[in-house]
């Protein structure tokens, strides 16, 4: 570890030191520690992979009773869309959003009805002749009008079969049990449930993943020197309204590095870098690599970051993803299936545990294999490191699957055992065992 990451570990670390708990906080993590530990148990004992994905921006309080706040514009959409892509393909996923911004699934209603509970809202509302409520679009709202109500003999639309979908989609994650929401407001809030989290995490080993989207504050006030009541804004800081107001801000420790040194080492690492100047993000996003550990930065420029991104890894390879072609594509779509095929390579992989990921021979060729193979989708990969006779059972399962017409059940299935006889190849080799971390 270098000497620059190492005094950000310290500096980190004496975060945790120097802000003690809100006793609210300290309420609010105990019961979400422990559905956080019964859904990781469920996970592991179904043979499930899990991802964490943090998501939105952080609002720094100017007070100890927050009145002020300073915020930024993140609206929580990346990790929303990419939860939404990662249950779809098995895993299990931790959504670590901040409250009010976009949350997965919901986010399509705010998209295709409204952003918020507001007139525009109001108006897509359907008062049926039985004194229920529904909501609809414009369409069925005119229809309603002419004394149509939707669902008893107007069209349905498009866009009214999306929410549809959606919402199956929804009810069906629920139901098997696939996401835990935890949320967050203020950056103090954000980085006690991370460590959490990470913390827990750790008992899933390689299996487990951390996709780290939340827009995390570079400045603060630490809590010991927040005023404990409301800024008086006649008065201003210095007793003078007329000199202004003057803040001092403190950095923020990064705490990306203690979750690779300390929280979760084993756990696959994915970190996000966003710039407005395409120049300085690869030299950043390749900076970010080596201070903090982790296996893969994703690059966002700011104006391009829905049609494409760069992914940096530890070798030195870089690797272009854009959104498909067409319309209802969304770049989340090829992006996590891209990172889910590093994840499987990570596990099959078995070596370079924690640091120095990315420098084994077997981590070259794994790669490789995988980048010859990305032509043939997403599954195409993990094919390839199965033996035959359980090759022959997957198609077993695809045949059943398929007639059945449960594709979805197929994934899960799909993806538990196809990590199972990862994580047994990497036992037999000697390698780590991706289990509990006592």
């Amino acid at each position: 570890m270098s000497t620059s990451a190492h005094g950000t570990t310290e500096t980190a670390r004496s975060f945790f030191d120097d802000n003690s708990k809100p006793q609210t906080l300290q309420v609010k993590l105990k019961q979400t520690g422990e559905a956080l530990e019964a859904f990781l148990d469920d996970k592991r004992g179904r043979g499930r992979p899990v991802v964490c994905i943090t998501a939105g921006g952080t609002a720094v309080p100017l007070e100890a009773n927050t009145v002020r706040t300073i915020d930024n514009f993140s609206t929580g959409r990346r990790g929303a869309v990419s939860a939404e892509q990662f249950i779809a393909r098995g895993y299990g996923v931790i959504y670590l959003g901040r409250e009010g911004c976009a949350a997965p699934f919901a986010r399509r209603f705010q998209e295709l009805v409204s952003n918020h509970v507001d007139l525009k809202f109001m108006d897509k509302l359907v008062l049926g002749d039985t004194r229920r409520v529904e909501l609809g679009t414009e369409a069925a709202a005119s229809t309603a009008k002419e004394g149509i109500v939707s669902g008893s003999g107007g069209a349905v639309t498009e866009v009214d079969e999306r929410l549809v979908e959606t919402l199956v989609a929804y009810k069906d994650a629920v139901e098997s049990n696939s996401l835990l929401s935890i949320s967050f407001v203020s950056l103090e809030e954000y980085l006690w449930c991370l460590r959490m989290v990470s913390r827990c995490m750790d008992r899933m080993g390689r299996h487990g993943m951390l996709f780290l989207a939340a827009a995390v504050s570079d400045f603060h006030i630490p809590s010991h020197k927040l005023r404990e009541h409301k800024i008086d804004s006649s008065r201003g800081v210095r007793g003078d309204a007329s000199s202004g107001l003057t803040l001092h801000l403190d950095e923020v420790p990064k705490c990306l590095g203690m979750i690779g040194e300390e929280w979760a080492p084993d756990c696959f690492r994915i970190s996000f870098k966003l710039e407005t100047d395409l120049e300085r993000l690869l030299p950043k996003a390749r900076a970010a690599l080596k201070r903090y550990g982790m296996h893969v930065v994703v690059g966002n420029e700011l104006h391009s970051r829905y049609d494409k991104v760069e992914l940096i890894f530890p070798d030195g390879a870089e690797r272009q993803i854009k959104k498909a072609r067409g319309v209802g594509h969304v770049i989340e779509e090829a992006l996590v299936e891209a990172l889910a095929q590093e994840h499987f390579n990570y596990i099959a992989e078995g070596g370079g545990v924690g640091r120095g990921v990315g420098s084994s021979p077997a981590w070259h060729r794994q790669r490789s294999l995988l980048h010859r193979k990305k032509e043939g989708g997403a599954w195409s990969g993990l094919l390839s490191f199965l033996s035959p006779r359980t090759a022959m059972s997957m198609v077993t399962i695809v045949a059943a699957a398929v007639a059945a017409r449960h594709f979805r059940d197929f994934l899960v299935e799909f993806t538990r055992q196809a990590f199972t006889t990862a994580s047994e190849g990497e036992e037999a080799r000697g390698g780590a065992v991706a289990s509990v971390r006592r």
